[in-house]
């Protein structure tokens, strides 16, 4: 029976065109035919002679002369009454007897998919933005286009009804003749994507039909879905544009209307249905085509705003699909599927699964990422806020345990601080800004070990890698008027600057975090390395040798005391035990030697710490030295000489070629060093003092003071002048900074020369061997 089944529709087949054009697929059946029927050949031989004969007789009753899709066949095909005819026939055989054809259908549907690409009708997807109503595309179509008679072309147009109506019907079919169909087109599908291969133009009448099958069948949508969706993804990941454009829109209709569809039970309740109709949208992501890409963001887009209530249990496919932007170099690609994931954080987060919320932030993130759209990147950040925002307000409704609420905050935490460390300083503006809000405001929801974990492996990291990248960074302009550029301002044109601003920001706001939620530090597993953390970083800030950063790091040492001493915004005194604040003093004089070292490395007058700076400095220390005053030592008082005076430095005119001689006088850094020592003088001599046992270190702090105005050698290679100049010049900029350090000294021997310490000690000695120094020094200015 299959064998005179598939003789009668191979010679049905073969009638419908001209002697000599030769498909492929009809070919092979004819020789499967004739291997069961001997005398097969010699019937179809007389058939084809008496075909000539009739074509010969009758070559005045062409109707149509088309192009040809077989490579076989040479020149134009020429279509008779005779042809047309059988193509009827065959199309009514088609329509009415579909579920006796079975393997019989790959011929049937080949010769139409011939037969239309010879009379030149055009192919539609259904439901697609543009139609698809597009002409086949022919290198030379102008020469080879169709050509009908007055009488074809009224006929047309119902031959192309009747050509549809073969597959509007197969609604009609069995489950296995429809497979038979969906197979066959998938077998013309893939001899379409072998055409261009051979870099012909392909046939789009397998993918064109497949859509209208699968439209009309949507009501089994199990006995179809698989092998077609497969098959148009690999169409869609083709060469060709025109066939992978109509790949990427069959599937994308298909989506979309089988979302539409009302299934029975509900797609609302199906969640296995939800996810295989959306798993072609997944695999599309797959394909590195932009176009492919494009539609399949603008079909995700479709989706959210109108199929939303339609898929409540199925958005991780979704959002796994919008979140793969990794390499993509294609701003309209970024700028579709970041509108997807606005769309789904803006208007469907309480909807959706806690699984998905995260899919969101790691989404959101790799949008952030992204260096081909800025504003997209900013956007991405305020989104990560909103995802903050969601998971803190609603976490005691979420279905997970709380270490998974914990390690997911944690989590958008890091990605925010990894956007810290964008190439772009708008971007790590933004999410530093983020990233300590969303800390600030939602801290409360930490246990103890995840807050150790964020200030740690988040905070302290984030500061660690901002001096790696700041000190690293280049330090050539970025701005050039010649270029067409924006010219930047003088404090941002090297990429060095604009590193320094993102940590000279940073560096305070982890700062105030540590002191903001320091009762929870001081609970933590290890709150000794939380706090000597902060104050290591602190210190590496404070001695980087930017302005900005050092005069940030100061002014972080300075809320340290502003609140230990109750004094910010009527807050009460923290309470910083007596080894933080040993600590703190570490740091900050830490901060003075590595100044001092930057200082005889400063190359020239413009790479040395400014008078502000120094000044802001010795007046922190000042400060810090009264707060610890009670616990001050031997050894710390001996370490403040290794900072003070030689920190100080003259007031320097930077714009200057040759460094003149000034007129001696009490600058605000001398002065503010004086009071240094005068703070520590009272707290030895007041009554009941601590620490009586320092007068002998206060003298040789005030002593060295007064031999201060000898010590040019500190910063001799920045000031690069002629050394007995050098000498003339700085012993009068600090001249009476050492005079007035030497009549204290002299004022507090005269209260102490009776103390048993003083007596014991060097000290007259040492102060009979300063004085002439200064008298002579004082001679010689005059």
């Amino acid at each position: 029976m299959d064998i005179v089944r598939e003789a009668f529709i191979t010679a049905l087949c073969k009638a419908a065109f001209p002697i000599n054009y030769t498909i492929g697929i009809i070919k092979a059946a004819s020789s499967r035919v004739a291997s069961f029927r001997p005398d097969a050949a010699g019937l179809e031989r007389k058939a084809n002679g008496d075909t000539a004969a009739a074509d010969s007789k009758n070559r005045n009753q062409i109707v149509a002369v088309g192009t040809p899709l077989s490579s076989s066949f040479p020149g134009a095909v020429m279509l008779t009454a005779k042809n047309i005819t059988c193509l009827n026939t065959l199309l009514d055989i088609t329509t009415a007897l579909g579920d006796l054809l079975n393997n019989s259908w790959i011929l049937v549907l080949a010769s139409l998919q011939h037969l239309s690409w010879i009379l030149g009708m055009n192919q539609i997807v259904p439901g697609s933005v543009n139609g698809l109503a597009k002409q086949r595309q022919r290198a030379n179509e102008s020469s080879q286009s169709t050509i009908l008679t007055n009488v074809m072309m009224s006929d047309l147009p119902e031959l192309t009804k009747r050509f549809d109506d073969v597959f509007r019907q197969t609604r009609l079919l069995t489950d296995t003749s429809l497979e038979h169909v969906v197979s066959a087109l998938c077998k013309l599908s893939q001899d379409a994507l072998e055409t261009t291969a051979a870099s012909r133009d392909p046939s789009l009448f397998a993918v064109a039909k497949m859509v209208d099958v699968c439209l009309v069948n949507m009501f089994r949508i199990d006995t179809w879905w698989t092998v077609v969706t497969q098959n148009l993804t690999e169409v869609a990941g083709n060469t060709n544009p025109v066939l992978r454009e109509w790949g990427t829109d069959a599937i994308t209709t298909l989506v979309k209307e089988c979302l539409a569809y009302d299934f029975r039970p509900s797609l609302h309740s199906n969640h296995n249905l939800q996810n295989k109709i959306l798993h072609p949208l997944l695999a599309l992501s797959r394909i590195g085509w932009a176009d492919v890409r494009l539609k399949q963001f603008n079909c995700i887009n479709h989706i959210i705003l109108s199929f939303a209530e339609k898929i409540p249990s199925c958005w991780r496919p979704i959002v796994e699909v919008i979140g793969a932007v990794n390499g993509i170099a294609d701003d309209a690609l970024i700028r579709a599927g970041f509108n997807c994931v606005q769309a789904v954080v803006s208007d469907h987060l309480t909807g959706i699964s806690f699984d998905c919320v995260e899919q969101c932030a790691e989404a959101a993130t790799r949008y952030g990422n992204q260096t081909l759209e800025l504003n997209v990147s900013l956007t991405a950040i305020g989104l990560l806020w909103n995802i903050a925002d969601h998971i803190f307000k609603n976490r005691h409704s979420f279905d997970v345990t709380q270490d998974r609420l914990l390690e997911s905050m944690l989590t958008l935490y890091k990605h925010l601080s990894q956007l810290c460390l964008d190439i772009r300083p708008e971007v790590r503006k933004s999410a530093a800004q983020t990233l300590f809000l969303a800390i600030a405001s939602h801290g409360n929801a930490l246990d103890l070990p995840t807050w150790h974990r964020l200030i740690v492996d988040v905070c302290y990291t984030l500061l660690k890698c901002l001096e790696k990248y700041c000190m690293t960074a280049s330090e050539e302009r970025i701005g050039d008027e010649e270029d067409g550029k924006v010219v930047m301002h003088h404090s941002r044109d090297t990429a060095k600057k604009q590193w320094a601003e993102t940590w000279a920001m940073v560096l305070p706001t982890v700062t105030k975090t540590v002191l903001g939620n320091l009762p929870v530090v001081v609970k933590l597993k290890q709150p000794q390395q939380a706090w000597q953390g902060i104050l290591h970083h602190i210190q590496r800030g404070g001695i980087s040798g930017l302005e900005e950063v050092s005069m940030s790091a100061l002014k972080c040492l300075d809320d340290i005391i502003l609140i230990g001493e109750g004094r910010e915004q009527d807050k009460l005194p923290l309470d910083i035990t007596v080894p933080m604040w040993d600590d703190v003093w570490k740091a900050c004089h830490g901060v003075g030697v590595g100044l001092n070292d930057l200082m005889r490395r400063s190359p020239n007058i413009e790479s040395l710490p400014s008078q502000k700076l120094i000044t802001f400095y010795t007046i922190i220390y000042r400060r810090l030295n009264h707060q610890v005053r009670n616990n001050f030592t031997t050894e710390m008082f001996r370490k403040l000489q290794d900072v003070f005076p030689a920190i100080m430095l003259p007031v320097l005119n930077r714009n200057a070629s040759k460094m003149m001689a000034c007129r001696a006088e009490i600058s605000p850094l001398q002065d503010s060093v004086l009071q240094i020592a005068e703070s520590l003088q009272l707290e030895v001599l007041k009554p009941r003092s601590p620490s009586p046992h320092l007068i002998t270190e206060l003298f040789n702090l005030w002593l060295k003071y007064a031999r201060h105005s000898t010590s040019h050698a500190v910063i001799a290679r920045a000031l690069a002048m002629e050394p007995e100049y050098l000498i003339r010049w700085w012993a009068a900029t600090f001249s009476l900074f050492s005079e007035t350090a030497m009549q204290r000294v002299v004022e507090l021997y005269q209260q102490t020369h009776a103390w048993k310490l003083v007596m014991d000690s060097d000290t007259l000695s040492n102060i009979i061997q300063v004085g002439p120094e200064n008298t002579k020094r004082k001679l010689h200015r005059q």
